[in-house]
């Protein structure tokens, strides 16, 4: 083999180890890509869940309130807006959670020696949201299983059922831990509880769509 094969012939190996470090380069680039788009579009939980949609959400702010229903033919698209809100700031993206610094949190179920009262979470400025349901939904941990409790050096086991959930919703444009009380079924006509949920959520979506339902004169005195 004369010195020009042998030199044509190290060229093209440089070529070649050169063009599959390229292709793997541009593999690498596109996995990190592929990575990030998802990451930014997949949702996660952070907020508090219920198994079903709730069929009725009552809502008031300061001293007038707006209630709406599922289906109903003249409140339904409305319910649909605020539930739809209401799932969208407990879901963000995997990268908002990452980079916001919460990834990891989440929905706790929770039972406290100490009651907690929803009675006044409405100002003129907060809404008070309560989701209502017709039948007992049972208060589950964020895994889907039952929720047990320690009462005293006793761990109840039994389910603990609920109908209303109830928080509060402020114009912060900000990710913050949100408390849903419980009215449990055993507890129908009192406005304090002792079960509750926590999570991790930015109500200001929720928050904007439930403002603009005042200023379209929905809202009513109570």
């Amino acid at each position: 083999m004369d010195e020009t094969t042998k030199i044509t012939n190290k060229v093209l190996k440089k070529r070649k180890a050169n063009r599959i470090a390229s292709i793997v380069c541009l593999a690498v680039v596109g996995v990190l890509i592929l990575t990030t788009i998802l990451l930014a579009v997949i949702p996660i939980s952070t907020g508090v869940r219920f198994v079903n949609t709730p069929d009725q959400i009552y809502l008031k702010i300061g001293s007038t309130i707006y209630q709406v229903e599922r289906g109903d033919e003249r409140t339904g698209e409305d319910f649909d807006k605020i539930w739809s809100a209401y799932q969208a700031a407990c879901n963000p993206t995997v990268i908002t959670t990452i980079f916001g610094g919460y990834a990891g949190a989440g929905m706790t179920a929770n039972h406290s020696n100490n009651t907690n009262s929803f009675a006044n979470l409405a100002t003129d400025t907060t809404f008070a949201v309560t989701f209502y349901w017709k039948d007992n939904q049972t208060m589950i941990n964020a895994n889907g299983s039952t929720f047990t409790y320690m009462s005293g050096s006793y761990e109840n086991t039994n389910p603990t059922y609920f109908r209303e959930a109830h928080f509060a919703v402020t114009n912060e444009n900000v990710v913050q831990d949100s408390r849903v009380l419980l009215r449990t079924s055993t507890n129908t006509t009192s406005s304090s509880t002792q079960f509750y949920y926590t999570g991790v959520a930015n109500y200001f979506g929720l928050y904007n769509v439930l403002n603009q339902m005042v200023e379209d004169g929905k809202f009513t005195p109570a």
